[in-house]
């Protein structure tokens, strides 16, 4: 993945306060839920980014494990559909970049607060809820 960080602040300032938009098409052959786990995975993986610009250790280590969490789940269920792990890696590069330039045009496929839902509970944690 790769790391742009003069495009984050816009990211973060988006995540923060966007409302929901009507959805853009999903890639061809990508499960829903795997498609939403990348797309949430890359959107953290640009707030840790964000947060390490900032000075933010603790808030980018979080950002980052979350991201990698979603985008593990994202990669066994598409490993399970029977997608190759080239084909997987070059998917993943293309939700980076998707993802930002969603971000930056508002034109988002999902509620990036809704991403929250799909993080599991770390050591008996609940899952931070959107409001």
């Amino acid at each position: 993945m790769s790391f742009k960080p003069t495009l984050l602040a816009p990211l973060a300032l988006a995540l923060c306060l966007s409302a929901p938009v009507p959805a853009l098409a999903q890639p061809d052959g990508v499960p829903p839920l795997a498609d939403q786990l990348l797309w949430c995975g890359s959107a953290m993986f640009w707030l840790a980014g964000d947060a390490e610009e900032d000075g933010k250790a603790e808030d980018m280590e979080t950002f980052d494990g979350w991201s990698e969490a979603l985008t593990g789940a994202g990669v066994t269920l598409l490993e399970e559909a029977g997608m190759d792990g080239d084909a997987i890696a070059a998917l993943i590069d293309d939700y980076d970049v998707e993802v930002l330039e969603q971000m930056a045009q508002e034109t988002m496929r999902y509620d990036p607060l809704a991403c929250f839902s799909l993080i599991e509970p770390v050591d008996g944690a609940p899952a931070q809820e959107a409001t």
